[in-house]
């Protein structure tokens, strides 16, 4: 995997996360941004260490398996919401 499309699924997922949480303020929003962009790496690694812990999985993989139901519940709520 490589560094560069890891860094930006976590760069889509952190700030979709920390809109609820902030509001409109966005001064408040770009620290509850990168704050949960970085958690969700740190999450995504732990949990690539020791679901099986003799191998190693990788975080990039783990963000995605997180990240994709995650936009799929956003573009379901997105189509309910506008229909």
């Amino acid at each position: 995997m490589g560094i560069v499309g890891d860094l930006g699924f976590v760069g889509l997922l952190g700030p979709h996360l920390a809109r609820p949480l902030t509001g409109p303020q966005h001064r408040r929003f770009l620290p509850v941004a990168a704050a949960l962009g970085a958690l969700v790496v740190v999450a995504a690694d732990v949990l690539g260490r020791s679901v099986f812990a003799p191998t190693e999985i990788p975080a990039g993989l783990v963000v995605s398996l997180i990240g994709t139901p995650f936009f799929l519940f956003l573009i379901w709520r997105t189509r309910s919401v506008g229909a």
